[in-house]
């Protein structure tokens, strides 16, 4: 193990490793369920200098990054987007959605009765959109 980082709440570990032929780091991500989309931004731009082309990324971001992802009718809000460019922009993979291929394995049905939210889920077989 060449070094060990972690954030001040410990949501995030960096690990470095040398190979014979590269170095490897890999970053675990658990992110916050409130204030997740500003603790990722800030967190990317801490570590911007230690992410790289040989960076593995993993963890719980606790954000919709696509429709795949997310109730029906639940937005995307501003700075869900702002963090979804920063992984775009840093060419990040998300191996689960490349595998998956957007196919939609759920639809979700919402329906509101006396003050209680009740999720329905059908399964089915579609091509998901991007937001």
């Amino acid at each position: 193990m060449k070094a060990i980082t972690r954030d001040k709440e410990d949501h995030c570990i960096i690990l470095k490793r040398s190979m014979p032929q590269e170095d490897i780091t890999s970053v675990n991500i658990y992110a916050p369920n409130i204030g997740t989309a500003k603790y990722i931004k800030k967190l990317l731009e801490d570590f911007k200098g230690e992410i790289n082309s040989n960076t593995v990324t993993v963890g719980d971001f606790n954000i919709p990054l696509t429709s795949l992802n997310r109730y029906c009718r639940q937005k995307i809000n501003k700075e869900t987007k702002t963090v979804k460019n920063a992984l775009d922009q840093m060419d990040l993979i998300d191996i689960y959605k490349e595998l998956h291929l957007k196919t939609v394995e759920f639809k979700c049905t919402l329906d509101i009765l006396k003050d209680r939210l009740h999720i329905r889920t059908q399964t089915i077989s579609s091509q998901a959109q991007e937001y």
